[in-house]
C-alpha cells in the first residue's frame, strides 16, 4: 500500500513595492530599520492629509459622482485637480487598482518568480481618456496611469525628466504594458499644493516600451540585492547598523525619523548638514539657471494681459473620449505561482515633506557689497573707488552709469552638536553686466560662481569644524 504524500503548501511569493525600492536606493539601513526591524514611524499630519484628499474626496467623486465635500480643507483642495480629472464613472475607470507583477530576471529553478513587485494605481484608465493629453496614434490605444501626490509647494512636483526614471512610475507603467499589451503608456502624476493657493501641477510623461523594460531590469536589480540582504539576515533588530548609511538622507523629508538609532559619529553628522545645504543650493542653482528676472516680468505681463482681456466662460465637464478599437495583445507572460491575498488599505499618496531652510537671498537690485570674507575674483566685478580718487582717463566710461546686479548669499549657520556650531557667510558680490549679456544672463553667471566659492567655504569649514571635534 502506497501512502500518500503530505499537502505540500506551496509558500507565498514575496512582494515588494515601488517604495520599498525608493528607500532602500536613498539609504539601505534607513530601509532596514522600516522593512526587517519591522519599527514604522508614525503617520504626519501632512501624509494623514494626503491620504484623507484621496481616499475621501477623490475617490468618491471619481466612482459615484459624489460631490466633494467642502466643510472640510481636503474639499477645497481635490476641487483644484477638477481640470485633469476624467468625468466621474468614466468607462473602464478604477481606482486603487491592485497590481502584482513577476520579478524581471529572479527565478525558481522551478522557472517561477523568486519574487513579484505590487502597487496600488490611483487611477487606472486602460483605454485613456484622461483630459488634455496627446492624440493617441492612429489606431492605438493608450492606457493612462494616474497618481496623486500631495505637497506643501509645487516646486517639489516632480519634472518630466526625474519621472522617466522614477521607480513607482516605471514599475507602474511595466505593469500596464504586462497587462494590456500596450507599448506606450501615458503617466500623469498631479500635484496637489495643500498650503496657500489651492492648485495643482500636473506632470505628464509618455513612455514607450524600451524604456520602460531598461528602467525595470534596474529596478530588479536593486530588488534582488534586497532580498539577497533579507536573507542574510539573522538578528533583525541589529540588521539596520550593519548596513551602510547614506548621511546625505539624514536631514531630508524633515528628517530621518530613525536617525537617534544609527549612532552615527559628529563626523558623519557634520556631513549630513552639509549634504542637506548642498542639494538646497544645486536646487536653486538649477532655478536660477532655467529662469531670469526678465523672463519671470514678460511671464507676469501676458497673464495680466490676458486677464484683462479674458471674457468670461462657462466651464463645462471634460467630454468623454469616444474608446478606440485596441490592439490585439500578446500573450501575457506567465504568472506568478500564488497571488497572496492583502489586506485592503490603500497606500499613502504624499511623501513626507522637507522643511528646508530659505535658499540664498539674490538681489538684482544695484547695490554696495556687504563687506565680508571675499570671494574668488568674479569677471567683470565693479571696483569701488575712495571718494576723491581722479579717474584714470577722462574718456573712460563712467562709473556711475555702469549697469550691475548684486548676489548676496545668505548666512548659514550649522549645529551638528549641541553647544557647538559653525557658520558660512554671508557673501555678497557686485558685478557689471558684460557687453552682449542681459541681467538675467550676468545674474547666473555671478551666481555661478558665487555658489562653487561658498560650497568649497562650506566644505572647508565642515572639515575644520571635525578637526576641532578630534574626530
Amino acid at each position: 500500500m502506497t501512502t500518500p504524500a503530505p499537502d505540500a503548501t506551496p509558500a507565498p511569493t514575496p512582494l515588494v513595492s515601488a517604495s520599498q525600492v525608493t528607500l532602500y536606493r536613498e539609504c539601505p539601513r534607513k530601509w532596514a530599520w522600516k522593512y526587517i526591524a519591522k519599527i514604522e514611524p508614525p503617520q504626519s499630519p501632512a501624509a494623514a492629509l494626503g491620504d484623507e484628499i484621496d481616499s475621501e474626496q477623490l475617490q468618491p467623486y471619481l466612482t459615484e459622482g459624489r460631490s466633494f465635500d467642502f466643510t472640510r480643507e481636503s474639499g477645497y483642495i481635490a476641487a483644484a485637480g477638477l481640470a485633469y480629472l476624467p468625468p466621474p464613472m468614466h468607462p473602464g475607470l478604477e481606482v486603487q487598482k491592485h497590481f502584482v507583477l513577476p520579478a524581471a530576471t529572479a527565478r525558481n529553478p522551478d522557472g517561477s518568480a523568486r519574487f513579484g513587485y505590487q502597487g496600488y494605481l490611483d487611477l487606472w484608465l486602460p483605454s485613456g481618456g484622461a483630459p488634455d493629453l496627446p492624440a493617441a496614434p492612429p489606431g492605438l490605444v493608450v492606457p493612462v496611469v494616474q497618481d496623486f501626490k500631495s505637497t506643501g509647494d509645487l516646486r517639489w512636483a516632480k519634472k518630466e525628466n526625474a519621472l522617466a526614471v522614477d521607480v513607482q512610475a516605471n514599475l507602474y507603467a511595466t505593469w500596464a504594458m504586462y497587462e494590456t499589451g500596450a507599448r506606450v503608456v501615458d503617466l500623469v502624476w498631479l500635484y496637489f499644493q495643500t498650503r496657500g493657493t489651492r492648485k495643482v501641477k500636473r506632470t505628464h510623461l509618455r513612455v514607450h516600451a524600451d524604456h520602460v523594460g531598461e528602467q525595470f531590469v534596474t529596478i530588479d536589480r536593486t530588488a534582488v540585492e534586497m532580498f539577497d540582504v533579507r536573507r542574510s539576515v539573522t538578528d533583525p533588530e541589529s540588521a539596520p547598523l550593519a548596513l551602510p548609511p547614506n548621511v546625505e538622507m539624514c536631514e531630508q523629508y524633515g528628517g530621518c525619523p530613525y536617525r537617534s538609532r544609527c549612532n552615527l559619529s559628529p563626523s558623519q553628522v557634520v556631513d549630513s548638514f552639509a549634504a542637506k545645504a548642498a542639494a538646497l543650493t544645486r536646487t536653486t542653482q538649477q532655478e536660477l539657471t532655467m529662469s531670469s528676472p526678465g523672463d519671470l516680468f514678460a511671464k507676469l505681463q501676458a497673464k495680466r494681459a490676458a486677464l484683462t482681456s479674458a471674457t468670461p466662460a462657462t466651464s463645462a465637464p471634460p467630454t468623454p473620449t469616444t474608446p478606440q478599437p485596441a490592439v490585439a495583445s500578446s500573450p501575457p507572460p506567465t504568472p506568478l505561482v500564488e497571488e497572496p491575498t492583502l489586506p485592503p488599505t490603500a497606500l499613502g499618496i504624499n511623501p513626507p515633506e522637507s522643511k528646508l531652510p530659505p535658499p540664498p537671498i539674490v538681489d538684482t537690485t544695484p547695490a554696495a557689497s556687504v563687506p565680508q570674507a571675499a570671494p574668488a575674483p568674479v569677471e567683470g566685478a565693479v571696483a569701488k573707488r575712495t571718494p576723491g580718487r581722479p579717474r584714470k582717463s577722462a574718456t573712460s566710461e563712467s562709473e556711475d552709469t555702469v549697469e550691475t546686479v548684486t548676489v548676496t548669499w545668505g548666512e548659514e549657520t550649522f549645529s551638528p552638536v549641541q553647544y557647538n556650531s559653525f557658520r558660512v557667510g554671508p557673501f555678497s558680490v557686485t558685478a557689471r553686466v558684460l557687453p552682449g549679456e542681459s541681467r538675467g544672463d550676468a545674474l547666473r553667471r555671478i551666481s555661478a560662481e558665487l555658489y562653487a566659492f561658498a560650497t568649497e567655504e562650506r566644505a572647508n569649514k565642515a572639515e575644520a569644524f571635525k578637526r576641532a571635534l578630534g574626530r
